[in-house]
């Protein structure tokens, strides 16, 4: 790390139990089309075992396993996106799945 940065760290925080993590991963990749893929990955999970009406997750599993991939170009407008849910808690879940297709030609540059 360049020594003109610094990190100021947390202070040492009070006793607690961990309860819920949310981790977020994205890796961009240049195609050889010319156009970029933006991966991501979501993972939600628990300390404690969540139980749904449908099952059961134990501590560490993911209950929201989710992956996107948007292709966009040199505008960055979107060209595609896909997406997967790999894991979730609830039947309604996947409803947020469909509607990021409307996100094609979509341009926030």
């Amino acid at each position: 790390m360049p020594s003109h940065l610094s990190i100021d760290m947390l202070s040492a925080p009070q006793p607690r139990s961990p309860l819920h993590t949310r981790e977020i991963t994205f890796q961009g990749y240049a195609r050889e089309d010319g156009l970029w893929d933006i991966e991501g990955h979501l993972k939600d999970f628990k300390s404690n075992p969540f139980v749904t009406s449908a099952k059961t997750w134990q501590p560490g599993e993911a209950f929201h396993d989710m992956w996107v991939r948007v292709t966009v170009n040199s505008d960055l407008v979107v060209q595609d996106i896909e997406a997967v849910m790999d894991g979730h808690p609830h039947a309604e879940c996947t409803a947020a799945v469909p509607p990021m297709k409307s996100l094609i030609d979509w341009c926030k540059a």
